[in-house]
């Protein structure tokens, strides 16, 4: 993304992709690797640039196919999964960490085949989150999307005793930006998420990545500029991704 001054000159170029948890289906990262090399290589390489600062990659694996998790068989889900951890050893030569569901659509045998995968998080809507227990206690309490304290991820128990973490995004600032034109300035989009944020924690947003320059027109400057403000520690925010969040507050 171009960074431009008042008179419109670029004062700096900014990889998006080096300074946020991001995604890519399989099969569009397969038609990018031919028909865009250069792009391409920037998304790779804003998963090493993520690792090198934070110790934490910042790409996430996404099911092979866009497919709703929920309404396929076991055997489907387990062949999606299978796929997209293999494309993603292949591409960014690790193992992946977290995995981003199709439209966050998620039930629980979808988390079980995804702990047995060995992913450890994933990112959902906060509507999707019916009650939450301290984890030392068995008193639930049920939670309206707007009552989630999003600013933690929460540890999923499943049947099969495995377990799996998950993030449930600021729904919010997230629909703000798909929805209530908020790329259209920069600095109005930096105070929104700054009024958002937690005395402690985390805010994050989950959004489609063709909102920023295909939904918005120059929404990836917007972008750029709101990631560039924590470059000079500006009101004392700093980024991170979820993998690295997730290690230091598990």
């Amino acid at each position: 993304a171009r960074r431009l001054d008042g008179k419109g000159r670029i004062t700096s170029l900014v990889n998006c992709y080096e300074w946020l948890s991001f995604n890519f289906g399989p099969t569009l990262l397969r038609w990018l690797e031919r028909a865009d090399p250069a792009t391409y290589n920037r998304v790779l390489q804003g998963d090493k640039a993520g690792a090198a600062r934070l110790g934490k990659g910042n790409a996430m694996a996404q099911v092979y196919h866009h497919i709703i998790m929920p309404l396929a068989g076991r055997l489907d889900k387990e062949a999606e999964i299978a796929w997209a951890l293999e494309d993603f050893r292949a591409r960014f030569g690790r193992d992946p960490e977290g995995l981003w569901l199709s439209e966050s659509a998620a039930d629980l045998e979808t988390l079980e085949v995804l702990a047995e995968a060995g992913i450890t998080f994933t990112v959902l809507a906060p509507r999707q989150c019916r009650a939450v227990a301290d984890l030392d206690s068995q008193e639930w309490t049920e939670v309206a999307e707007h009552e989630v304290d999003v600013s933690r991820p929460y540890l999923v128990e499943l049947p099969s005793g495995r377990s799996i973490s998950v993030f449930f995004y600021d729904g919010p600032v997230s629909q703000a930006i798909a929805f209530e034109r908020l790329l259209e300035d920069g600095e109005g989009f930096w105070q929104r998420i700054v009024s958002a944020l937690p005395q402690n924690g985390l805010l994050h947003l989950a959004t489609d990545g063709e909102t920023y320059g295909h939904h918005f027109k120059f929404g990836e400057m917007a972008l750029a500029f709101v990631l560039s403000q924590t470059f000079f520690n500006r009101d004392e925010v700093e980024l991170t991704n979820y993998a690295a969040y997730l290690r230091d507050n598990p």
